[in-house]
């Protein structure tokens, strides 16, 4: 099955928790592919963006291909070309090269892993930029 010009709301019994938004999906028997994917989402007071090119969407995780970029509202940037979040965990990972970014503080690395709620990152073979005085 394919779909064009996709918006698809999260929605519970007060609010709506979340938009999705695609160019096309093409539904495939494990898998979803959207194209030109963005979305918002809100968990507790975080507004969370998620945004790429491509997105697979299988079961709990979501692959976000080619210029994947995770931002929130409290200033944390995290960008690659593969970001795999995870829905049910609530994290975001990268096995590929990445930046990282909050406020005046930069990271980039091999990989990456950033929980969402406890807003923790691990990374590997890492260079940083921290800005001392806070």
């Amino acid at each position: 099955m394919q779909a064009n010009n996709i918006v698809d709301y999260e929605i519970n019994s007060t609010k709506i928790s979340g938009v999705y938004k695609g160019a096309e999906m093409n539904r495939y028997a494990k898998v979803d592919v959207v194209n030109n994917f963005d979305s918002v989402f809100l968990r507790g007071k975080q507004t969370h963006y998620m945004r790429s090119d491509k997105a697979n969407l299988q079961g709990d995780i979501i692959k976000f291909v080619s210029n994947a970029k995770y931002e929130n509202n409290e200033s944390m940037v995290f960008s690659s070309q593969e970001i795999l979040y995870n829905k049910k965990n609530k994290t975001i990972s990268s096995k590929v090269p990445f930046v990282a970014t909050q406020n005046t503080d930069k990271i980039t690395g091999k990989s990456a892993d950033y929980d969402l709620n406890k807003k923790q990152l691990s990374a590997k073979g890492i260079k940083a930029w921290i800005e001392q005085e806070r």
